[in-house]
């Protein structure tokens, strides 16, 4: 066959063979934009420059905003801003726990000009440890606050929509740490919630004092236990994993809180602590092998929150 007969053949279905030539190229398109990842370096400069634009656009004046950034133009935007700043350096072991007592204790004193003062936790990958790093920050941070995601997943700021979070108080956790402080004004307190209200996927946390424990070992999940809210979806394959299961799953910490149990009950025996219980928390088993009644002549404080109860 000669090539004119040939092309004579294939001239039929030439619009045929166009089209799928193009889609064989189209699909190697959408192949090459999927696997794509850009340099990490060009990655973090994109959420820095996206962090910077945001925060014009969505910081007040006397904001609260937890920083943890080693990038200078992001901490110049935010000074500018004249947001109140409180950094949070990684390797330092009070390196969350200072700057979030401070906070803490502004909202024990908050007033209605106060209440219109949002917070937020701002973040920068300055090293490829700073995720592990952030860990203990993240931790103490989600007792205390949900997050919640503030940047449309568009342009640049997809690169930074998880490193400009806004902080939502859980206000019933944060009553909680003021009224503690307030009745037991100093020494060491345990204070014991009903694990209905104690984050489920948290063993036991302390801040500054005070010893958060639960009241019974086992917690049950749920996604929005962890989620950030109004992430995109997809973001990353597991973002939402805890919403494709149909029965929600429960931890069981009891080791992890005989554990804490044990050691909050020596420290507080030596230094006289104070132990508070959640009125609504009925205990369990564990709580119970450390913890009874007051006699009259021990029970001295008074809460409309919490009753006192002493260590075995």
């Amino acid at each position: 066959m000669n090539m004119r007969s040939w092309m004579a053949r294939l001239e039929p279905h030439a619009g045929l063979i166009v089209l799928f030539a193009l889609l064989i190229v189209l699909w190697q398109a959408l192949q090459a934009a999927a696997s794509f990842e850009p340099d990490a370096a060009y990655a973090e400069r994109r959420a820095a420059d996206a962090i910077r634009q945001a925060s014009r656009e969505i910081l007040h004046p006397g904001d609260r905003v937890f920083l943890s950034s080693q990038n200078s133009p992001v901490r110049q935007a935010l000074q500018e801003l004249r947001a109140n700043v409180y950094l949070i350096d990684p390797p330092d072991a009070n390196g969350v726990e200072t700057p979030l007592l401070q906070v803490l204790d502004d909202y024990c004193q908050r007033d209605e000009a106060q209440e219109e003062q949002a917070a937020y936790w701002i973040w920068t990958m300055d090293n490829p440890r700073t995720l592990m790093l952030l860990g203990q920050a993240a931790r103490a941070l989600n007792f205390f606050f949900g997050f919640q995601a503030v940047l449309p997943y568009r342009g640049s700021e997809a690169f930074a929509i998880d490193k400009l979070l806004r902080l939502q108080p859980k206000d019933d956790i944060i009553s909680s740490y003021c009224e503690a402080g307030r009745v037991a004004a100093t020494g060491p307190v345990l204070v014991v919630l009903d694990a209905d209200r104690f984050s489920p996927w948290i063993g036991s946390m302390a801040t500054g004092r005070i010893t958060w424990l639960a009241s019974g070992p086992e917690r049950e999940m749920a996604a929005s236990d962890f989620a950030v809210q109004d992430m995109p979806p997809l973001l990353t394959y597991d973002v939402y994993w805890m919403g494709q299961v149909p029965l929600f799953p429960s931890w069981v910490f009891t080791n992890q809180d005989m554990a804490a149990y044990d050691r909050t009950a020596q420290m507080s025996k030596v230094q006289a602590g104070v132990v508070l219980v959640d009125r609504k928390a009925e205990l369990g088993i564990t709580a119970l092998r450390y913890l009874r009644e007051c006699r009259l002549e021990e029970a001295s404080l008074e809460s409309s929150l919490f009753r006192q109860m002493c260590f075995k």
